[in-house]
């Protein structure tokens, strides 16, 4: 006992000891520092020499840098444990947030050039404008505006704002009020008025935080439920027409919470939060905090990695911490995007690919895509898109059939230039391609990539989450739009919805190949496709001259969220075709015709996709036998009978 009291003082004065010496050799102006009542103007001006993340404080918000003594890098305490996992890695929420797209969400040059965009497009309500996007973006900023009593905080406002530059940060979600969650969205937050800090623990030790910071720490269990993500992540805009004027349509721009809730994910029996995955939980213990020393380890620390799928954006920023003064190393946004491909591309997609059948020298493949994540795939941002590419080529290196792909601009092959493409079930055409993507339609029914322009969707086959459901009471807000809509094979499965999937048929001509066919899927994630920056680029305004060098400057490449490779030897298949039988059409809406060889059928069986035995009309012929489908679409297997006592499979799909 004695022993760890005496190692306790002589911590907490090594600690007094080395501020003290720091405040003797910096020398400081104490005007600039006179408003902030928790610290002295000695403490403040050394911890502003020591880090770089504001330490500025205003009404209702505290800067990130006043969080980074007791949880940021420990290494400022190497004889303290704190913010560390069992291997010694840091593992502190400042560290892990600070090059995270919510840290930067304020110096984001794509979403500061969208902004400038949009004023552009509408002069007459630039403050107005303004002040609506830095709702979320700039949280610390905005509502301590409006909290003391201004109408209007402009991009003008926040970039002479520390507070609100500091983006999203530690007291932007920590100090919600438990008002109004999963009620109200589009960046209509509460916030508490007395210092209250919210976090995931009971019985918070709260005297260390009070005394540096001036704000309380309680326990609230609703600062980890994704009705806090909610309330910027479900975004509903108004329209404003060509004249300049506000309509009374109103725009769904994104609902992130809202495709959640639309899902098993939600479901009261085993709830997975949005916190779940973007903040993953340690099993192991952690301690918090270095200060005080005698603080013991909580279990299911949260990770704040908040982790997207921006991948473009993370390297962008990084590539230009000197001109956004970035408050971030390279190393720890290396961190990030690391983890941002390892969701991409582990725990997002399920891809498979199956060759069902060749007919009439041309093979078909099905493409079978599930969306693994707790919300539409892609999700967020309308720019974002997710695309296949589909390639088939022999063994000599020779491309027999290709759709989709990006080129060196950034570019998606195939897709057209001055509308959108469709969403397709059955791909013939090398010019055709499959994109998953939410379209914006104007007042006119034409696409657009002005939010302010935005009246209705014109497209949304982005793939649901599991369980996703067009009779839920939100789906109005996140509808399938589109072909999608009537595809048989989209999110449903044994002729119920929900199943998270899509399936696409490649028919792929095959000519006179008599060899090996490697045939090989690409599912590419494009976060700010070149595309859908053709409208912004054609304005001229420093902010988006300055991301358009930007992004020129960049790699312009897709994360390869899954790659699949599927070896057909396709001599010795056409071969047993040709020899026993042919199905034709298929895919089929109504009946398939069977054409077989020399061998004499003598019966057909049916079984749907569960090994279900379906009864079937069919007529004999000597070679050609019409079957007439199940009303019902799917994937059936046809059991063909010969007389020889051969039985052949084949799998036909019931559009």
């Amino acid at each position: 006992m004695k022993s760890g009291f005496f190692k306790t003082i002589a911590f907490l004065i090594s600690s007094v000891l080395v501020v003290s010496v720091l405040v003797a050799f910096n020398g400081y102006d104490e005007g600039v520092y006179e408003d902030y009542s928790y610290h002295s103007v000695g403490e403040l001006i050394t911890f502003a020499d020591i880090q770089d993340l504001p330490i500025e404080t205003n009404t209702l918000f505290s800067g990130s840098g006043n969080c980074v003594l007791c949880h940021g890098d420990p290494n400022q305490f190497p004889s303290s444990t704190a913010n560390t996992d069992n291997s010694g890695n840091d593992i502190s929420p400042v560290s892990l947030w600070r090059a995270t797209m919510m840290a930067n969400a304020a110096i984001d040059p794509f979403w500061r050039a969208k902004v400038k965009h949009e004023v552009i497009e509408n002069p007459s309500l630039e403050d107005e404008i303004e002040t609506l996007c830095v709702t979320c973006h700039a949280p610390n900023g905005h509502f301590d505006a409006m909290h003391n009593g201004l109408t209007t905080y402009t991009i003008d406002d926040l970039i002479l704002d520390p507070m609100g530059l500091d983006g999203v940060s530690c007291t932007s979600c920590h100090t919600m009020a438990d008002e109004d969650m999963g009620i109200t969205f589009s960046g209509d937050i509460t916030y508490e008025t007395d210092h209250s800090a919210y976090g995931q623990y009971t019985s918070p030790f709260s005297n260390s935080m009070f005394n540096f910071t001036g704000f309380t720490p309680y326990y609230g269990s609703h600062i980890s439920s994704s009705e806090a993500c909610g309330k910027c992540h479900s975004l509903i805009t108004e329209t404003i027409n060509d004249a300049g004027e506000i309509t009374e349509n109103s725009f769904v721009e994104q609902a992130v919470y809202h495709e959640w809730l639309n899902s098993t994910y939600a479901s009261e029996v085993a709830t997975t939060t949005c916190i779940d995955c973007h903040m993953p939980t340690m099993d192991e213990g952690v301690i918090v905090s270095p200060m005080p020393p005698f603080l013991t380890e909580r279990s299911s620390f949260a990770k704040h990695d908040l982790v997207g799928g921006n991948v473009f954006m993370l390297n962008l920023l990084k590539d230009n911490i000197t001109e956004l003064d970035v408050n971030a190393t390279a190393a720890q946004f290396d961190e990030v995007i690391e983890k941002t491909n390892y969701m991409l591309q582990s725990e997002a997609l399920l891809l498979i690919i199956d060759m069902l059948s060749i007919e009439n020298d041309s093979a078909l493949f099905e493409v079978s895509l599930e969306n693994l994540s707790g919300h539409k795939l892609p999700s967020g941002y309308p720019s974002r898109k997710m695309m296949i590419e589909f390639t088939a080529y022999t063994p000599f290196g020779d491309t027999i059939f290709h759709s989709g792909g990006i080129n060196p601009e950034g570019r998606i092959i195939g897709e057209l230039d001055d509308e959108y493409e469709i969403h397709y079930n059955t791909i013939t055409q090398e010019d055709q391609v499959q994109i998953y993507e939410y379209v914006m339609g104007n007042e006119a029914g034409e696409l657009t990539t002005i939010l302010t322009r935005a009246y209705s969707p014109l497209k949304d086959n982005r793939i649901p989450p599991a369980g996703f459901t067009t009779g839920h009471m939100a789906y109005d807000t996140v509808q399938i739009v589109g072909d999608a809509s009537v595809d048989p094979n989209f999110n449903i499965e044994n002729e119920e919805e929900g199943s998270a999937k899509d399936l696409v048929y490649y028919h792929v001509p095959l000519g006179e190949l008599a060899s090996e066919l490697i045939i090989n899927v690409k599912i590419h994630y494009i976060s700010v496709p070149r595309k859908w920056l053709d409208e912004l680029f054609s304005n001229d305004a420093t902010e988006i001259n300055d991301f358009e060098t930007m992004y020129n400057a960049m790699d312009i490449e897709s994360v390869i969220m899954q790659e699949e490779e599927l070896l057909v030897t396709v001599s010795s298949i056409k071969e047993i075709e040709l020899s026993s039988v042919q199905i034709y059409p298929n895919p089929s809406n109504s009946e398939v015709n069977v054409i077989t060889g020399s061998n004499e059928i003598t019966e057909f069986t049916l079984f749907d996709s569960q090994g279900r035995e379906i009864k079937l009309d069919y007529n004999l012929g000597s070679r050609s036998n019409k079957i007439t489908l199940p009303e019902a679409a799917g994937k059936y297997y046809l059991k063909i009978h010969f007389s020889d006592g051969f039985i052949e499979t084949k799998t036909i799909i019931k559009l």
